[in-house]
């Protein structure tokens, strides 16, 4: 019984870590400047093997950095990115905090290394 338990908690204990993830952190800019308020979500691109999870990176500034604890596993990512001015608006009574929108959704495909990396992106003026 001893044998047994000393197994199941072993086991217990081993599965608990997880896979390693590894920080991601970039610039972001629009039209020559950096996106001043943001969020940057990444996905895992499982038609290419990659099936790692998913995560979001605020923008502040101009610069993202992975949450704390949450990151990329390496491999094949699509990038979803959003930026605001970063001047409250408000629109049919409901304040926005981030402000106007500067530009339409923009995604971009990119690999990552197994290992922390440095992902810049410069969304394009499609106006």
């Amino acid at each position: 019984m001893n044998r047994l338990t000393g197994l199941l908690s072993w086991l217990l204990i081993a599965g608990c870590g997880g896979t390693a993830s590894y920080p991601v952190s970039g610039k972001v800019t629009f039209d020559g400047k950096f996106v001043p308020v943001g969020e940057v979500v990444f996905t895992p691109d499982g038609a290419k093997g990659n099936h790692g999870p998913a995560f979001l990176a605020d923008i502040k500034d101009g610069v993202y950095v992975s949450p704390a604890g949450r990151g990329h596993m390496g491999g094949a990512y699509t990038a979803r990115i959003i930026g605001f001015d970063g001047k409250p608006s408000e629109a049919k009574g409901l304040v926005d905090a981030r402000g106007t929108p500067l530009f339409a959704e923009y995604s971009v495909a990119f690999d990552l290394p197994a290992a922390p990396a440095v992902q810049d992106f410069t969304v394009p003026n499609k106006r």
